[in-house]
């Protein structure tokens, strides 16, 4: 009997995780999408520092959807914990604070460029 709802949740397992492995491969497939927005970083006319650009948002869009992933992982993980409950609060804690740490290091320095660009016009 053990056996037989052991495979079960394996079966559940395999399934959710399969399910998780899709839905960030189509997340990160149209990632591509939320950067055709238009930002005062276009307006850069030397290939390097477009370049350089480029690789920043790749990396914020990297980090966003890893955070997103940690977000669904844990709150799965939440969902089965039996016990050690306060550990799993402690990371949502620290995934929280670190996605609001990168949320605020990609606009303070955009508005504060806005900011100076409009004071000198």
């Amino acid at each position: 009997m053990a056996k037989t709802k052991r495979a079960i949740f394996k079966k559940r397992k395999n399934k959710m995780r399969n399910k998780i492995i899709f839905l960030l491969f189509s997340i990160f497939l149209l990632s591509n999408l939320v950067l055709a927005q238009s930002s005062g970083f276009d307006l850069l006319k030397h290939k390097s520092m477009k370049i350089i650009l480029n690789i920043i948002r790749f990396l914020f869009t990297f980090l966003m959807i890893l955070s997103s992933a940690l977000l669904i992982f844990l709150g799965i993980k939440y969902m089965m914990a039996k016990e050690k409950v306060e550990e799993i609060h402690r990371s949502f804690i620290f995934l929280i604070l670190g996605i609001v740490l990168l949320i605020t290091s990609f606009f303070i320095p955009n508005f504060i460029k806005s900011f100076v660009e409009n004071a000198i016009q």
